[in-house]
C-alpha cells in the first residue's frame, strides 16, 4: 500500500520527515520529564536527610539531565514551528489554486450580493495561518497529554489510589463547566472575526478608491462608514471581554485549588510516616502533569473557541470553492451554453436569455446577434439607458454571467479583448502592464 501511494508522497518527504522527527522529540521530552521527577524526588529526600555529599551528587545528575533537556526542548520547538510553516504554505497554495480557478474569485467577490462568503482575503491569509498553527498545536498537545497521562498515572497510582480517584472527579467536573462556557465563546469569536474583517475591508476600500473619494469630497461620509464598522467590532469585543474575564477567573480558581488536592489526600500519610517527603513532592508533580493532561479543554478553552470559529469560516469557504455552482438560483433558471470556435470565427448569440447571477431579474430575452470576423469587419455599438443590460451582454459573452438560456459561440479567450468599466493596473513594471495577462 505504501508503494502504491508513493506518487502522492512525492515532494512531501521533507514534511513527513519533520513530522517523524517531531514525534521522536515529543517522546524524548516526555521521557525527560519522567526522569526529572525522579531526580527532584531524590534531591528532596537528601535535603530532608541533610546528606550533603549525596545532595551534590544529585545536583550533578540534575545538571547532566539539563544539558540533554535544553537542546531537545529547543529542537522540538524549532521543528514544530518549521512544520507549521510548511503546512501553511501548502494549504495556502491549495486555497489560492481553488480561488483563482473557474473565476471563483469573481463569483465570491465580497461586493457581490450573491455570495455568503465574506472577506475571502482574510480567510486565505489569517484563517489558514491560524488553522495550521493551532491544529498542529492541538494535535501535539493531545499526544503529549496522552504520553504524560500514561507515564505519570503509574507514579500517581502507586503513590495513592485515593489521590488518583480525586483527580478524576475534579477533572470531570471542571471540564464540564469549561465546555459549557466555551460553547458560548465560539459564536462570539466567529462574529468577531467577521466584524474585524469588515472593518479592515472598509479601510482597504478607501485606499483603493482614494482619488474618487477626494474628487467627490466624501471623506466625512467614508469616515462615518468606517467608524460604524469599528463600533460594531468593538461592541462585540465588549461581550468577548466579559466572557473571557469570567472564564479566566474560573481557570485560575480551578488550577489554584488543584494544588491543594494532593496535600489534602497525602498530608495525613506524610505525618503518619507512611510516605517520605520526596514521594510527596513527586506525587505533587505527577498530579499536576496528569491533571494538565486530562484538563486540556479547561486550560485551552479560549483557544478552542477561537479555533472552532476559524474552522467554521474555512469550512464554508472550502465548500463554496468546491461547489459546482458558487451562487444559488431557482431551479427554473437554466444556464447559457458557451461554445468555443476557431480564432477566425465571429461571435454568434442564438436565442440568448440572460438573468442576473442570483436569477432574480430578467435582463435580456431571446437575443440573436451575429458578428463575422472574416471578410469585411463588422462593428456593433450597443446603446441604451443605464441598467438595461449593455455591460451584461459582454459579461455573458465572456462567460462571467451564465444564468439564463440560449447559446453563445465565440473565439477562444486569448483571441478576444474585453475592456472592463473600471481600469485595472496589475502589480509590476511597465512590461507587465503592456503584456497582461500573458
Amino acid at each position: 500500500m505504501f508503494y502504491s501511494s508513493r506518487n502522492k508522497l512525492e515532494g512531501r518527504w521533507s514534511q513527513w520527515g519533520l513530522l517523524g522527527l517531531l514525534l521522536f522529540l515529543l517522546f524524548s521530552v516526555t521521557g525527560l520529564n519522567v526522569l526529572l521527577s525522579y531526580v527532584f524526588r531524590a534531591i528532596d529526600n537528601v535535603l530532608v536527610a541533610k546528606n550533603a555529599a549525596e545532595f551534590y551528587q544529585q545536583l550533578v545528575v540534575f545538571g547532566g539531565a539539563l544539558v540533554v533537556a535544553v537542546p531537545v526542548i529547543s529542537s522540538y520547538r524549532f521543528v514544530r514551528l518549521t512544520l507549521g510553516r510548511k503546512w501553511r504554505g501548502s494549504l495556502t497554495e491549495l486555497f489560492l489554486t481553488r480561488y483563482m480557478s473557474n473565476r471563483s474569485f469573481y463569483l465570491l467577490d465580497s461586493n457581490s450580493q450573491t455570495t455568503n462568503v465574506d472577506n475571502p482575503d482574510q480567510r486565505i491569509t489569517e484563517d489558514v495561518d491560524y488553522f495550521t498553527g493551532e491544529t498542529l498545536s492541538f494535535l501535539l498537545d493531545i499526544l503529549d497529554s496522552i504520553l504524560n497521562l500514561i507515564s505519570f498515572s503509574a507514579i500517581l497510582w502507586s503513590t495513592s489510589q485515593t489521590l488518583t480517584g480525586a483527580l478524576v472527579v475534579y477533572a470531570l467536573g471542571g471540564t464540564a463547566i469549561a465546555v459549557y462556557v466555551g460553547s458560548r465563546l465560539i459564536g462570539i469569536n466567529y462574529e468577531q472575526l467577521r466584524l474585524q474583517a469588515d472593518f479592515r475591508y472598509s479601510l482597504v476600500h478607501v485606499r483603493d478608491n482614494a482619488e474618487a473619494i477626494a474628487f467627490y469630497g466624501g471623506e466625512k461620509r467614508e469616515q462615518r462608514e468606517v467608524s460604524g464598522k469599528l463600533g460594531a467590532a468593538l461592541a462585540n469585543y465588549d461581550k468577548l471581554i466579559v466572557w473571557e474575564t469570567g472564564l479566566s477567573a474560573y481557570q485560575q480558581a480551578f488550577f489554584y485549588l488543584a494544588r491543594l488536592v494532593p496535600y489534602f489526600v497525602l498530608g495525613g500519610l506524610y505525618f503518619a510516616d507512611k510516605v517520605d517527603f520526596g514521594t510527596l513532592g513527586q506525587a505533587q508533580f505527577a498530579f499536576s502533569m496528569v491533571l494538565s493532561s486530562v484538563t486540556l479543554i479547561v486550560s485551552r478553552i479560549q483557544d478552542i473557541s477561537r479555533f472552532s470559529a476559524g474552522i467554521s469560516r474555512l469550512g464554508v469557504f472550502w465548500e463554496a470553492l468546491s461547489a459546482r455552482k458558487l451562487v444559488s438560483a431557482s431551479d427554473s433558471v437554466g444556464e447559457i451554453s458557451t461554445r468555443i470556435t476557431e480564432e477566425s470565427s465571429g461571435i454568434n448569440l442564438e436565442h440568448m436569455t440572460l438573468y442576473t447571477p442570483d436569477g432574480s431579474r430578467l435582463l435580456l430575452q431571446d437575443l440573436n446577434v451575429a458578428l463575422s470576423a472574416s471578410g469585411s469587419q463588422q462593428r456593433l455599438l450597443v446603446v441604451g439607458s443605464s441598467g438595461v443590460g449593455k455591460s451584461s451582454v459582454l459579461r455573458a459573452i465572456a462567460g462571467l454571467w451564465n444564468r439564463g438560456g440560449g447559446t453563445v459561440q465565440r473565439p477562444p479567450a486569448h483571441a478576444m479583448l474585453f475592456l472592463p468599466q473600471k481600469p485595472y493596473m496589475p502589480l509590476g513594471d511597465l512590461r507587465t502592464q503592456l503584456l497582461y495577462p500573458s
